[in-house]
């Protein structure tokens, strides 16, 4: 049995910084960008990962997630930098 699992990460759709693509970080390693309003899918393992966004100045901080299959990561650029949910599959 494979531990490796598909996580979603979305930025939701938002005026500040519309522009400027967020870099996704997870265990120290980029994975990819999202444009504005933009998600993909991303496998990984099953279990604890490090995460957070960033675009130009602005980084999220560190959020430590344990992710399983089909989860949800959803990233919001707001006035005071990047906001960070994790969204279990009900």
């Amino acid at each position: 049995m494979s531990d490796e699992i598909t996580v979603t990460i979305t930025r939701d759709k938002a005026f500040i910084m519309s522009k400027t693509a967020a870099t996704l970080i997870m265990d120290g390693e980029e994975i990819g960008k999202l444009k504005n309003g933009e998600s993909i899918e991303y496998r990984t393992t099953a279990g604890e990962h490090d995460f957070y966004a960033k675009a130009l100045s602005a980084i999220s901080g560190n959020k430590v997630m344990d992710l399983s299959d089909g989860d949800t990561i959803r990233i919001k650029m707001v006035v005071a930098g990047w906001v960070v949910t994790h969204e279990k599959k009900s």
